[in-house]
């Protein structure tokens, strides 16, 4: 998303122009380290190999006027001492710009992410560590531009409608199908007391594939969706909304699914818990069609004085949504279906030291089969000034995939880092 990336950039750039005392709030940073990975290749009788990393850190903020603008970006620049792999550099990008054109009536959103996704989509959300080709991933790209207006009929209602132009691109042209959808929506809040909103909308969407490969659809959908958010106490909430989204295929066939958004969370006293479920579409790179999938997710987090510790459970089933083929009949290609606990936790050895570490486990049971993976990572960081820091990592992987050879891979990781 070149063309978006680089509107952006034009965004934050011009921002000083358009408003007089405005707040600019810029960081910039770079770290430097090594790597040790036994099997940079993540498979039975894998290759070893050293690895350089040089990492490029910038955040910004700025607010002036009616102009508000984030930035967030990283990278890692690889290199490989005997030549296992090319040179790489990933990348994460995550921007946004809201102008407010006509004051408290009339917006502009842009915002523009890029981040690595698994290319098998059913595996759900990427896990750390894993941002690398040869653990199946690749870079994705998501534009998103959008005027809307915010009407107020009442002191205790908002509306808020517009256009929303989503760009979906991959880094290479093999790596997924590319995307821009048209969105009109309209979305109504209305505040019914102090702690208790009702929620209603529509959409209307039309959804293209840069290319046609036979393996994408385009399509348009309708969405209408009820709900409500409800503050039952200080730092607890509960929200919902659902409703049916009709998909009609270009090539012929349609579907309807229900879609559904809940979550909870709550506070008691330094325990956090939350639990989640949220069932929709979204894109597969693999298949290039639409995966229908639901997600379920509960969690707790409990804070001391110096320590914090997560404990969290993800379970997911993904399927072809019905009749994405266009063909007027499902695809039979069969649920997959997923599970990963998880636990995490940092230690304040001293003002200047801290530890932390991991534990996850997926287990994905698809129509070929069993998957188990197991990830694992332990971490010392110091301060050595209140600008550098330095870092040594541990992380441990094993997969055992049905069909193929178990193997595992050991990384050992020093790096420093320093901000400006």
């Amino acid at each position: 998303m070149k063309y978006f990336f680089r509107l952006l950039v034009a965004v934050m750039l011009s921002l000083p122009l358009c408003a007089q005392a405005a707040e600019i709030d810029l960081k910039a940073g770079i770290g430097a380290g090594g790597e040790y990975n036994d099997n940079v290749d993540e498979r039975a009788g894998g290759r070893g190999d050293f690895i350089t990393h040089v990492k490029p850190t910038l955040g910004a903020t700025y607010e002036g006027g009616r102009v508000t603008g984030s930035l967030l970006y990283s990278g890692d620049y690889q290199y490989y001492k005997d030549g296992t792999y090319e040179d790489d550099y990933n990348h994460k990008l995550a921007a946004q710009v809201l102008v407010n054109a006509v004051e408290d009536f009339f917006y502009i959103s842009l915002t523009d992410t890029y981040s690595s996704v698994y290319s098998d989509a059913r595996r759900g959300e990427v896990i750390e560590g894993d941002e690398t080709s040869s653990s199946g991933t690749v870079d994705k790209n998501v534009a998103i531009l959008s005027p809307y207006f915010v009407l107020n009929p009442d002191e205790r209602t908002q509306i808020n409608t517009g256009y929303r132009l989503r760009d979906v691109r991959y880094a290479q042209k093999d790596d997924g199908t590319n995307k821009i959808s048209h969105e009109l929506f309209a979305d109504a809040n209305r505040e019914i007391s102090e702690r208790l909103s009702g929620l209603a909308g529509y959409s209307f969407t039309v959804e293209n594939a840069e290319e046609d490969e036979g393996s994408s659809d385009d399509l348009t959908r309708h969405r209408v969706y009820v709900g409500g958010t409800y503050d039952y106490a200080e730092d607890s909430r509960i929200s919902l909304r659902f409703g049916p989204s009709f998909n009609e295929y270009d090539k012929g066939g349609s579907a309807v699914e229900m879609y559904y958004e809940a979550s909870l969370v709550h506070t008691f006293g330094s325990v956090v818990g939350t639990l989640g479920f949220v069932q929709d579409y979204q894109d597969d790179p693999d298949s290039g069609e639409l995966l229908l999938t639901s997600t379920y997710s509960a969690g707790l987090t409990k804070i001391f004085d110096r320590a914090t510790l997560s404990l969290n459970m993800q379970y997911r089933e993904s399927e072809e949504a019905e009749d994405s083929a266009g063909d007027g009949q499902d695809s039979g290609s069969g649920t997959t279906r997923s599970w990963r606990p998880s636990l995490r936790g940092t230690y304040e050895l001293s003002p200047r030291a801290t530890l932390g570490g991991g534990l996850t486990y997926e287990s994905e049971d698809a129509p070929d089969g069993v998957t188990d993976r197991w990830y694992c990572d332990a971490s010392l960081s110091y301060a050595m000034q209140e600008n550098v820091t330095a870092s040594l990592t541990y992380r441990y992987k094993s997969v055992d995939e049905a069909g193929e050879n178990p193997w595992a891979a050991n990384r050992i990781m020093a790096e420093v880092g320093v901000t400006f």
